[in-house]
């Protein structure tokens, strides 16, 4: 059998078409499904920056605390069960970048929205956007920023999530991204 596939460029919410040929070259099943930027080919053209440390709003969970979201481990999560609570991510420098990558708990079944600022002296923010995962994953999920930016802090802000706890945040993990090219 031989797999072709069409479509938009390896960016988040990207279309593509998967088309499945038999060996005499008819067609067997095609498909046509939302790309979740998930990928270790995808990470491997950036280069990764995990953060120092991190402070916290809310942490209602002795077991899930904010350090989790940093601890480089999928298996690990911060949980806050506020709307509108917040993270401080310290990376220890000021940092050029271009995208970022965060995972969440349960995040195959549900999809998380949250807004992130940008500071360098961690005092003044400038908002950089709203965004939300795609709720197809638990793994990384990649997020494109409309423009480069340079900061040493994230505020990370919980908007909620689509279960039935939406107040909830389960961030398993945040990192900043630099495209390679």
């Amino acid at each position: 059998k031989t797999v072709v596939i069409d479509g938009d460029d390896k960016e988040l919410g990207g279309k593509v078409s998967v088309t499945v040929y038999n060996k005499d070259k008819t067609k067997s099943q095609q498909q046509r499904f939302t790309y979740s930027a998930t990928s270790s080919e995808l990470l491997a053209v950036f280069d990764r920056y995990s953060a120092n440390s991190i402070k916290v709003t809310d942490e209602p969970e002795p077991a899930n605390p904010g350090t989790n979201a940093i601890d480089g481990d999928l298996s690990t999560r911060w949980c806050t069960k506020t709307l509108e609570s917040e993270g401080i991510i310290d990376f220890g420098q000021e940092l050029d970048f271009d995208a970022f990558t965060a995972s969440f708990w349960k995040g195959n079944e549900r999809k998380y929205t949250f807004e992130l600022y940008a500071s360098a002296d961690g005092v003044s923010y400038e908002r950089i956007d709203k965004f939300t995962s795609t709720g197809t994953s638990e793994d990384y999920e990649v997020y494109k920023l409309s423009k480069s930016c340079r900061a040493r802090y994230i505020k990370y802000v919980n908007l909620g999530n689509t279960s039935s706890n939406a107040d909830f945040n389960n961030l398993t993990e945040f990192q900043l991204l630099k495209y390679k090219g």
